[in-house]
């Protein structure tokens, strides 16, 4: 299977389930994804992960082979092709809501003290559920059809590793040790995702966002929701120091971080945490890419905010020059020099670009508009809009309201 196939199965089944695709080529040699590095958290990982390996290496062509672990963590298994023995393995996901008789069951199948049971439960609590295989079983059908359409159909068989006696206990090792390497991976996936908001990065920063909660990490909270919704704000801040490293002006980053601190409250289920979270990284990454100033001087960018946040004041080369304590011929030459354009062509175009909002999304009347963006002739500003748009306010305006 190509990488983009692989990358676009993986990205499908998570953001659609939140559930893990794997694709692993002999000779197998780290397996440790395929549990969200569980077992790695255990006693005698190596043997823990050899009873996978053992259905890795019989696995017929054909079957799907529907695999629950002492944990009754469950994973689908099955060769996608037959010329060759590569495997692919979807999960963990559980048949059964993660609540308190189900750490009841997993303590007295592994004889799990309450300590054991507690650091488990963030990673519990991020699998997901499906009462039935049958549908989750019904759409890697259709996906195992669209890779490989000479697939044919695919028998079910169940393997119950809990039934199974283990030599040494199924039970979690010291929290430290537990946690230890998904620590790290969840810290690097998160510095990751602030990079790529600071870049304006949206699917990088999406991704990486996806990865750090797919990691297990100790639970702080005992209702999973309300851990969530929480980290919301922690989220928000993060975004807007991420934000703030390419200069974004701080007017538009208090701008941004008050709006979502208001949408964060009403959260009200795990599905609003992740459409709103989605929504943050999605907003921040776009103001990065309109407002950033990284790419600028100090003294540009000073002129470029004070003359995006001041558009309906006067505005002038000498205006800008004695704000800015420099001389006008200076600020002139350099601002040529780093945008491209005179302060004059850039003062008309921000005024018309901001006005073109106006237009298309209010009745305001085009003379209150032009007034607005700080232009008080309406002839003047009828003439520039042309230039810049290519036809008149009122035929701009036509397009939105007929």
């Amino acid at each position: 299977m190509d990488s983009k196939t692989q990358g676009f199965i993986e990205n499908i089944l998570f953001d659609t389930l939140f559930i893990d695709f794997h694709y692993f080529q002999a000779p197998f040699n780290d397996i440790s994804t395929t549990d969200r590095y569980l077992r790695k958290g255990l006693f005698h990982a190596d043997e823990l992960y050899s009873n996978l390996l053992d259905i890795f290496s019989m696995a017929e062509n054909n079957l799907f082979y529907i695999v629950r672990d002492k944990y009754m963590l469950q994973y689908i298994i099955f060769r996608p092709y037959k010329d060759n023995n590569d495997i692919i393995s979807i999960g963990p996901y559980t048949n059964q809501p993660i609540n308190e008789n189900f750490f009841i069951e997993i303590s007295k199948l592994n004889h799990l003290d309450f300590t054991a049971v507690e650091s488990l439960r963030g990673f519990m609590h991020r699998l997901p559920l499906f009462i039935n295989n049958i549908n989750l079983i019904s759409i890697i059908n259709d996906i195992m059809n669209y890779i490989n359409p000479n697939s044919g159909s695919f028998d079910l068989q169940y393997i119950n590793l809990s039934d199974e006696s283990e030599t040494e206990d199924y039970t979690p090792i010291n929290d430290f040790e537990l946690f230890v390497d998904s620590v790290k991976n969840r810290y690097d996936a998160e510095s990751e995702m602030l990079e790529c908001i600071s870049e304006s990065n949206h699917e990088g920063a999406l991704i990486a966002y996806k990865k750090m909660y797919s990691i297990t990490f100790e639970q702080r909270h005992k209702d999973a929701f309300h851990e969530r919704k929480a980290l919301l704000y922690t989220a928000n801040t993060l975004f807007r120091k991420a934000a703030q490293k390419s200069k974004v002006h701080p007017l538009y980053l208090h701008r941004i971080s008050s709006k979502f601190a208001k949408l964060i409250e009403p959260v009200a289920d795990m599905s609003g945490v992740e459409a709103l979270v989605e929504k943050m990284i999605r907003d921040y990454c776009l103001l990065v890419k309109n407002k950033s100033r990284i790419q600028y001087s100090p003294i540009i960018r000073n002129a470029i905010n004070y003359i995006e946040l001041n558009l309906n004041s006067p505005l002038s080369l000498s205006i800008l020059a004695n704000e800015l304590n420099v001389s006008s011929p200076y600020l002139s030459s350099i601002f040529k020099q780093e945008r491209g354009i005179t302060i004059t062509d850039f003062i008309n175009k921000e005024r018309i670009h901001t006005s073109l909002k106006l237009l298309s999304t209010t009745n305001e009347q085009i003379q209150d508009i032009a007034f607005y963006v700080g232009i008080h002739d309406i002839n003047y500003f009828t003439k520039i809009f042309k230039k810049e748009i290519g036809v008149t306010p009122r035929d701009y305006r036509k397009k939105f309201h007929t």
